[in-house]
């Protein structure tokens, strides 16, 4: 069986750590989904990108919540960090040119984002990347620039859902 690797959006972790509304339980519902499958299988391994996490820092001390509550919220995701088969992944120069190719024929992307979507394009094993936002997700430059790309093993599904 061959390695899967799920990459996670600043929002979806986000709302896994501090969600409060529908939208918040539905994307920290496919987080816990996806920890639960790379918990169960030696062959998933959940990605959290550094972007991601330096995006997910930013954004939780800028809540309007107390400042136990935001040392919570960073211990909770120490934990997740500390489980097997989730990993922290730097970008890497081929992923930082993809960006690059998109976004030069797709503005509408965000520079994060579509940073965070290269990293799992450029990862052979990826096959998820749990995000909301519908740029991404409908964008056909990213389904093209993935058709381009030699060596991927599993076509990459961005969606707002696990399977």
């Amino acid at each position: 069986m061959t390695e899967e690797h799920i990459y996670i959006d600043t929002v979806y972790i986000h709302s896994y750590l501090l969600g409060r509304g529908n939208e918040e339980a539905h994307a920290a519902e496919q987080v816990k989904k996806a920890l639960r499958m790379a918990n169960r299988s030696k062959n998933i391994c959940v990605i959290f990108p550094f972007v991601v996490i330096g995006e997910l820092m930013n954004s939780i001390w800028r809540e309007s919540i107390s400042a136990a509550d935001k040392k919570t919220a960073i211990g909770e995701f120490i934990d997740v960090l500390a489980k097997k088969r989730v990993d922290l992944k730097p970008p890497e120069a081929k992923s930082m040119k993809v960006a690059v190719d998109i976004k030069s024929e797709d503005s509408r992307l965000d520079d994060t984002d579509l940073l965070i979507t290269a990293q799992a394009l450029c990862d052979i094993h990826s096959t998820n990347l749990l995000t909301n936002d519908p740029n991404l997700i409908i964008s056909e430059k990213i389904y093209e620039y993935e058709q381009s790309i030699k060596g991927r093993i599993n076509r990459l599904k961005i969606s707002e859902d696990i399977a």
